[in-house]
């Protein structure tokens, strides 16, 4: 697939998910700014490895929630790299589970902030240069619990579901100036994260899904890939799910 032209920004690109979409984006030629909040060894990691590869990277430490820290991303991204013409939403919160009842609204406003408000900034950055430009993609990671929340997981979903609303609206007003906006939605996806669950959990899952296996990075770095690529160009304001068929069962 060709990408659409220009440089890509990837929050939470130090691990998991987002390093499978840094490293995918850069083998399908965009330069990536690979955005993290703490693990900066991995982040430099992942930069290595691009450049080794003959690509341009660099590492951006910042909490995506902080308006300096969003701009500072993406001025380095555009000084660094060129014209932003992709960015990979991905960085959000840890979900933590707790009885609705013993949950206060700062639980509910700090993963509106991590998911909801990052979304928002980055979008207000780089989106000046994408209508200038009549090209850009703008894709948010959602999450399958919108569909079928785990107990518990209160505020992580009603943070998750107003991003698909989000986007699906800000896909309407900037689809004329040919800038696409989607959500990928993965399911459980063989991360650190998930494999700190038990074993044998995660063999019942898989054996639940049609295709018989966890997802991986990759799986959801080849949809991300799509969605910025010159392919997608008249598919906007829709979510893209990667779970293997799960959701049928």
């Amino acid at each position: 697939m060709t990408l659409v032209p220009g440089a890509a920004i990837v929050t939470g690109g130090s691990r998991g998910i987002g390093a499978a979409c840094a490293l995918a984006l850069a083998r399908g030629g965009a330069p990536v700014a690979v955005g993290y909040h703490a693990a900066a060894d991995r982040a430099e990691a992942v930069v290595t490895e691009i450049r080794s590869e003959g690509g341009r990277a660099v590492a951006v430490q910042g909490d995506m929630s902080r308006d300096e820290d969003v701009a500072r991303l993406v001025e380095t991204a555009q000084s660094e790299l060129g014209d932003v013409s992709i960015v990979v939403s991905n960085a959000s919160l840890q979900n933590e589970r707790r009885p609705f009842l013993e949950l206060t609204w700062d639980d509910f406003q700090r993963q509106l902030d991590g998911t909801l408000r990052a979304f928002f900034l980055l979008a207000q950055a780089c989106l000046p240069g994408m209508r200038e430009r009549g090209s850009g993609r703008l894709i948010a990671m959602g999450s399958t619990q919108t569909l079928a929340p785990n107990p518990g997981s209160h505020a992580y979903v009603t943070a998750k579901s107003g991003l698909t609303g989000m986007v699906r609206a800000v896909a309407k007003e900037v689809g004329p100036d040919g800038v696409t906006v989607n959500v990928v939605v993965p399911g459980f996806t063989a991360t650190d994260r998930v494999h700190r669950l038990p074993e044998t959990f995660r063999e019942a899952y898989a054996e639940r899904t049609p295709m018989r296996r966890l997802g991986t990075s990759e799986d959801v770095a080849g949809a991300v890939c799509y969605l910025a690529s010159q392919a997608a160009e008249y598919v906007t304001g829709t979510t893209l799910l990667v779970d293997g068929g799960h959701a049928l069962t």
